[in-house]
């Protein structure tokens, strides 16, 4: 593996994304210079940073080791924000559900204990 880069293409996706090293960093549990050292290729990837990586960038592993153009319309465009609109909306949802069992729930107790 070609470490400077597979590091420059990190640096591509998580300035596409306008994510600083530093919050990288700390998903990554290791210092800003260590990151740092990543991205320049000084410092050698095990398959498992390099699969956290793409989970904290939210790509797929493929596009962090892809020789391809980088698919800025998905790192950064709307595909990629419908996805996250997604995932909210989902949440929310979710969240509603548990509020409404939560409130039958104590509706429940209440008219058990009159």
């Amino acid at each position: 593996m070609e470490y400077s880069l597979v590091g420059n293409r990190i640096r591509q996706i998580r300035e596409l994304k306008n994510i600083k090293q530093s919050y990288l960093a700390i998903q990554l549990e290791i210092s800003t210079r260590a990151y740092s050292k990543i991205e320049s290729g000084e410092s050698h990837l095990t398959v498992s940073r390099l699969y956290r990586i793409a989970q904290v960038l939210n790509v797929d592993v493929a596009d962090v080791v892809s020789a391809r153009p980088i698919n800025t319309e998905f790192i950064s465009g709307s595909r990629y924000q419908e996805s996250i609109v997604h995932q909210l909306n989902t949440i929310s949802q979710e969240l509603s559900w548990i509020r409404k069992r939560l409130e039958c729930d104590q509706d429940s107790e209440a008219e058990g204990s009159t």
